[in-house]
């Protein structure tokens, strides 16, 4: 026994896949965890399944992505071209999607180990990187949310890891790894176009003895094809992305004041060391991470990655002097995970290497693993608040759908919402369509608005179904007064039978009157309230569920 430990501790390689792979195990355990059901299922995720659901059966092809938060300016498709073979193979299962993304994300602890060894030429700083990045709770809330955003920190991290791999090891065909994540990243949110400005940067910088032009040309050609969907866009769109950002580019002389957009940067910046290394003080913890990050500076004699890290750590900076949407959630932080969990690495194996501070190097390890699994524990591992601006998952979703078709006794019913956004069906087209009519055999039909946005999936209420289910769906986003409007002309036409709740969602179901039944109704308003909601239903004549079409 003793000289098969010994065999296999003199065995390196074995070694390093060993510790690899028991923290690649970890990272699965941890992002697949109470996963069946438990991933956020809203607006954005239902369109991007439906585009897929036309792409599949309709051969439509798609050659721009999801909307970005500039009008006209659109992601590009690539992920509509990775979902496609996980919506086939799972008949449109989000927990098959989920796990695509997670294996998807674990694919950083591979990149992180290559680049600690690669930056410091250190496997040390490799383990300890792989393993922060495995027990992150942002990173455990990226992996299984089904979005463009999703695979951006690891697209971000092939791009600098192929910049390393060229500057720091000589390896010409980082260049083409390097164009391949920038591709992928802009291919999964534009924003990230801005990442080019480092390839100049690092080549003033890190200048080689022989630049290699021909591998030069091999890289551009490589992101010119992986790119090339956003110019066939514009040449079938006639230039509308561009004269989208020209617009959105004069819009920034309103630009808010230096203080706030700094403001706004370190709130970020707080963010991403809060949700990925100590959570349990915000302040104590952004003082941890200054002292990490200065101990690193400060200890490692090689200054070159630490330069290369600090670009990359602090890269976002000139993002903050623009509006965008973006700049206000954890999205904005994805291409910088990835540096600064490894600098986080170096400073604490530089704490490690000074003798008599090696315990504090093992307990801020420790500390920071407690952090994150409490963090989990809190959700009980659903992995889901980051981006759950509207708290809706599938598993609420799905015990909705089973209730509204058992309580009809599996007869024909119409279903309408008060919806984010508002008067939009494509969350519940698609739940039915794919789920409701997979178990059921049958779709409601949609007594609510008629469809522009988007395809609906659902028949329209033409014959007026007896039984109705209205589902409120959570208020953020929504105005005060949709709810009350809604009921109050919903009323009108239909009695209250029951209220259910499942989560943060509501459905009523409810029964339309009889000719001559008098109307009941179901809410408490003032007289004030009453006239405020007339006005409104007036104005808009959309808050009604009982369309004649």
């Amino acid at each position: 026994m003793k000289n098969l430990l010994h065999k296999f501790l003199k065995n390196k390689s074995a070694v390093t896949w060993t510790i690899v792979g028991s923290i690649l195990f970890l990272g699965l355990l941890l992002r697949t965890l109470n996963l069946n059901n438990n991933m956020i299922f809203a607006y954005d995720q239902a369109r991007d399944a439906q585009r897929v659901y036309a792409m599949i059966h309709s051969h439509n092809l798609k050659i721009v992505g999801p909307e970005t938060d500039i009008p006209g300016v659109f992601n590009g498709p690539l992920l509509y071209y990775f979902l496609l073979p996980l919506d086939f193979i799972s008949n449109f299962n989000p927990n098959v999607v989920a796990l695509g993304f997670i294996l998807v994300n674990l694919t950083g602890v591979f990149f992180l180990y290559s680049l600690g060894t690669t930056l410091f030429k250190n496997k040390y700083i490799g383990y300890i990187a792989a393993f922060l990045w495995t027990i992150s709770y942002a990173q455990a809330n990226f992996a299984r949310f089904i979005s463009n955003a999703s695979p951006m920190s690891i697209a971000s991290l092939i791009y600098f890891w192929g910049f390393a791999k060229y500057y720091f090891d000589n390896k010409k065909w980082g260049l083409i790894a390097a164009a391949i994540g920038y591709a992928i990243a802009v291919q999964m949110n534009f924003y990230l176009v801005y990442l080019i400005i480092f390839f100049p940067l690092f080549e003033v910088m890190y200048q080689t003895k022989k630049r290699a032009y021909r591998w030069y040309t091999y890289a551009v050609a490589t992101g010119a094809v992986l790119l090339s969907s956003f110019l066939i866009a514009e040449l079938k769109f006639k230039f509308s992305a561009t004269q989208a950002m020209l617009a959105y580019f004069e819009r920034q002389t309103t630009a808010s004041t230096v203080m706030e957009n700094v403001e706004r940067y370190i709130a970020r910046i707080a963010d991403a060391w809060h949700y990925s290394f100590f959570s349990f003080n915000l302040f104590i913890g952004v003082l941890i991470g200054i002292g990490i990050i200065s101990t690193a500076i400060a200890l490692h004699k090689s200054k070159k990655p630490i330069v290369f890290l600090l670009i990359w750590c602090f890269s976002t900076l000139p993002l903050f002097g623009f509006h965008s949407g973006v700049l206000n959630g954890t999205v904005i932080n994805s291409s910088i995970f990835p540096a600064f969990t490894l600098m986080y690495a170096a400073g604490i194996y530089a704490i490690w290497q000074q003798r008599n501070y090696r315990i504090i190097a093992v307990g801020i390890l420790v500390v920071f693993f407690i952090s994150n699994l409490q963090l989990m524990a809190k959700e009980r591992f659903a992995s889901t608040k980051l981006f759950a601006l509207q708290p809706l998952t599938y598993k609420v979703e799905k015990d909705l759908v089973d209730y509204t078709y058992q309580a009809s006794n599996k007869k024909p019913f119409s279903i309408c919402a008060v919806s984010n956004p508002l008067f939009i069906n494509t969350l519940w087209s698609q739940l039915y369509m794919t789920y409701g009519k997979q178990q059921y055999r049958y779709t409601p039909t949609w007594a609510g608005q008629k469809q522009f946005l988007n395809v609906s999936y659902l028949p329209y209420d033409i014959n007026h179904e007896k039984i109705r289910y209205l589902i409120l769906e959570p208020m953020g986003g929504i105005p005060e007064f949709a709810k009350k409007v809604t009921i109050y002309v919903e009323d009108k036409h239909s009695k209250l039978i029951e209220e259910k709740q499942f989560g943060d969602l509501i459905v009523q179901k409810r029964q339309l009157l009889e000719p001559g039944e008098e109307p009941k109704s179901s809410q408490t308003l003032t007289p004030y309230e009453i006239g405020d909601v007339i006005r409104v239903s007036t104005g808009e004549p959309r808050y009604s569920c009982y369309v004649n079409y």
